[in-house]
């Protein structure tokens, strides 16, 4: 069996470096010399020698309506073996790429969803591309197998596959938006059965110290059409810093007739506010108290102080002392 031209090269320069490894300097400037003209003279024997090559044809498929999908992984390439004199075979490599094959996926379509269709039914196009000496000798596959599936619809929620960091005395201010939250993705019906969410590509924010937005890939499924491949998240951040009070303890559901009496009477609250809505907090906004049904149901007179309400935007809230001593007073 003849060789092909590019295994030929890669024989030919094994040989030549196993050589220089043999020689000196002086003898490897002569060596060279001769090389040069026995290199020339053995490329143009090649380029007129006929000669035997494989060559990769790319396939372009053409987007197929949203209602239609194809169930099986398509090649992407045929590999046709070519005989034809060394310079031309030389030239169809490079314009391969050029020269890919378009094939029309709808064309094929027929009432069973089934088609085979021999890759020999594509040598016209590709001897269209070759010299007229040119002689094809085998394509592989021998066949193209394109199963057609009617597509359902169906919204399906994304999930965001991240990893976030935030820089020091910083805070997440609510929760990561994606947008659009969901989209809708077409499938065949035994497929998006399975599907529950559509996963991104993983993102990764390291030390954000300000709202952050991007736009992130969604990972591919087989057999998924997707109504669109990204979408935008958006990380709201900011600065926190640390607000201090002392907070006058209520008495709560306490029936009429009876009162509270704590000792200390005040605790110390400490918690983490956005820069920004520090100077709208007051002591006010704030509720810590003792519950009626608690107390009665505590054995000691010591009790923890419950937080009532407080600011929507408060993290981290830290009561000091954390039990305090109650007596219920008749009034």
């Amino acid at each position: 069996m003849k060789m092909g031209i590019w295994q030929q090269i890669r024989k030919t320069l094994s040989d030549i470096l196993v050589s220089l490894s043999h020689l000196r300097n002086g003898e490897m400037l002569s060596f060279l010399y001769f090389l040069l003209i026995a290199t020339a003279i053995w490329f143009l024997h090649t380029t007129q020698s006929e000669l035997q090559s494989t060559i990769t044809y790319p396939i372009h498929y053409t987007e197929l309506p949203g209602h239609i999908t194809v169930s099986n992984r398509l090649p992407n390439s045929i590999q046709v073996s070519i005989k034809d004199k060394g310079a031309r075979l030389y030239a169809y490599h490079f314009k391969r790429k050029k020269n890919a094959l378009n094939i029309d996926l709808m064309a094929l379509k027929n009432k069973d969803g089934i088609c085979r269709v021999p890759t020999k039914n594509f040598e016209s196009r590709i001897y269209n591309q070759l010299n007229p000496s040119a002689q094809i000798l085998r394509i592989q596959p021998d066949s193209l197998v394109v199963y057609f599936v009617e597509n359902e619809r169906k919204n399906i929620p994304i999930e965001l596959n991240a990893d976030i960091t935030l820089a020091d005395q910083h805070m997440l201010t609510g929760e990561i938006e994606i947008l659009p939250k969901s989209i809708n993705v077409s499938a065949p019906s035994e497929i998006l059965e399975c599907i529950k969410t559509i996963e991104t590509e993983k993102l990764v924010l390291n030390e954000l110290s300000d709202t952050t937005y991007a736009s992130i890939t969604l990972k591919e499924i087989d057999g998924l059409r997707f109504e669109q491949q990204k979408v935008d998240i958006m990380v709201p951040v900011e600065a926190f810093t640390e607000c201090s009070f002392d907070i006058s303890l209520q008495a709560i559901d306490f029936p009429q007739g009876y009162s509270l009496r704590t000792f200390p009477q005040k605790v110390n609250i400490r918690a983490l506010v956005r820069e920004s809505l520090y100077p709208q907090i007051k002591a006010e906004d704030f509720v810590i108290g003792i519950k009626y049904e608690d107390l009665i149901q505590t054995s000691g007179s010591l009790i923890q102080p419950q937080i009532i309400s407080t600011p929507s935007d408060i993290r981290r809230l830290i009561i000091k002392p954390g039990q305090v001593e109650c007596l219920i007073e008749k009034l």
